[in-house]
C-alpha cells in the first residue's frame, strides 16, 4: 500500500491511501540544483540576479554560413577532370547478344 499526499496548501496534506498508486515522479537535476543552490530563493525574493549574455541563436549561425558563401574564393579550387565509366552495354551489343540467343534455341 502507498501513502500519497494531496493538497494545494503545502501547510495541510491530506494523506491518502490506494492499494495500487503510481511511483512518484524523479525530481529533474535542474530543479535539485535551484533548491540547493539557493538560486530559487533569490529568485522568489525578487533579489537582482546578474546579468548574462545570450547565447548565440541560429540566426547568427545561418549570417556566418551565408557570409562564408559569399565571400569563398572560387579560385582556390583545382580542375578535376571526370572519366564517365558506363557499365551497361549499349543498344548495338544488346541486338547482338539477343540475336546470339534467339539462333542458340532454335538450332
Amino acid at each position: 500500500m502507498n501513502l500519497i499526499l494531496f493538497s494545494a496548501n503545502p501547510k495541510k496534506l491530506i494523506k491518502m491511501s490506494a492499494p495500487d498508486a503510481p511511483p512518484q515522479p524523479e525530481i529533474p537535476e535542474e530543479v535539485k540544483v535551484l533548491k540547493t543552490s539557493g538560486l530559487l530563493d533569490e529568485i522568489k525574493e525578487g533579489k537582482e540576479l546578474k546579468d548574462v549574455s545570450p547565447v548565440e541563436g541560429v540566426g547568427a549561425a545561418q549570417e556566418r554560413a551565408l557570409y562564408g558563401i559569399k565571400k569563398f574564393n572560387k579560385n582556390r579550387l583545382s580542375h578535376v577532370t571526370v572519366d564517365e565509366k558506363n557499365f551497361l552495354p549499349d543498344a548495338e551489343t544488346i541486338a547482338q547478344e539477343k540475336a546470339a540467343l534467339e539462333a542458340g534455341e532454335t538450332s
